[in-house]
């Protein structure tokens, strides 16, 4: 998803530095968590609707334009 690979770069430090940590998290910490939450939790949805609207509407359009059956080409050659 676009912005997945940013959004990862900038949790994957936060969690290692909560995770080492010898205390519990700074206010700091806190405070990016919510606001990169925030971002993932929209990305989830925009995600989720992805899911429940479009894959089943290609999905429908494939079913509409699928062949009924499928033919593999003739071996030109045998190689036994």
């Amino acid at each position: 998803m676009p912005g997945g690979a940013k959004l990862y770069s900038r949790l994957a430090p936060l969690y290692s530095a909560v995770h080492d940590g010898d205390g519990g998290p700074t206010q700091g910490m806190r405070d990016v968590y919510v606001e990169l939450k925030r971002e993932l939790d929209a990305l989830s949805g925009e995600w989720k609707a992805i899911l429940e609207t479009d894959v089943p509407a290609l999905n429908a359009k494939a079913r509409v334009l699928a062949p009924d059956f499928v033919t593999v080409p003739a071996r030109s050659g045998s190689r036994e």
